[in-house]
C-alpha cells in the first residue's frame, strides 16, 4: 500500500511540474531569454513559477522515497514523509480550498496510520 501511494505522490509531483511548465510558459521563457542567472528575484510572476515547478519536484522526490521506504521496509521514513505531507498539504488545502491537495491530506493521513499501526 505505501508504494502504491509513493506512485500515486511521484505522479502528483509529476503533473505538478508539467502543470508548471505549461502554465507558467510565459514565465519560464522569460527567464531563459534572461540568461536565467538573476533572472527570478526581481519579478513576482517569475518566482511564482520557479517555486511551483520547484514544489513539484520535492514532491515527485517525496514519492521516490516512498517507494524505496515501502521496499526496504522502512516505516520511519514513511512516518517522515507522512507528517511532512500532512503539514504542506494541510495549509495548501486551507489556503486553497479547490487545490487538489485535499487528495494529499488523506494519502499523508494513510501513511501515518501504516508506519504507526503496520
Amino acid at each position: 500500500m505505501i508504494g502504491i501511494i509513493g506512485f500515486i505522490v511521484l505522479a502528483g509531483g509529476i503533473g505538478h511540474v508539467i502543470t508548471g511548465l505549461v502554465i507558467f510558459r510565459p514565465q519560464i521563457n522569460a527567464i531563459s531569454k534572461d540568461g536565467f542567472i538573476n533572472a527570478v528575484l526581481p519579478h513576482f510572476d517569475r518566482r511564482a513559477a520557479l517555486w511551483f515547478i520547484l514544489f513539484g519536484v520535492m514532491v515527485a522526490m517525496t514519492g521516490h522515497l516512498l517507494i524505496h521506504a515501502a521496499a526496504v521496509g522502512d516505516p520511519v521514513s514513511v512516518r517522515i514523509a507522512g507528517w511532512y505531507l500532512l503539514g504542506v498539504s494541510s495549509v495548501g488545502t486551507l489556503s486553497q480550498t479547490r487545490s487538489p491537495s485535499s487528495l494529499l491530506v488523506v494519502l499523508s493521513l494513510v501513511l501515518l496510520g501504516l508506519s504507526y499501526f503496520d
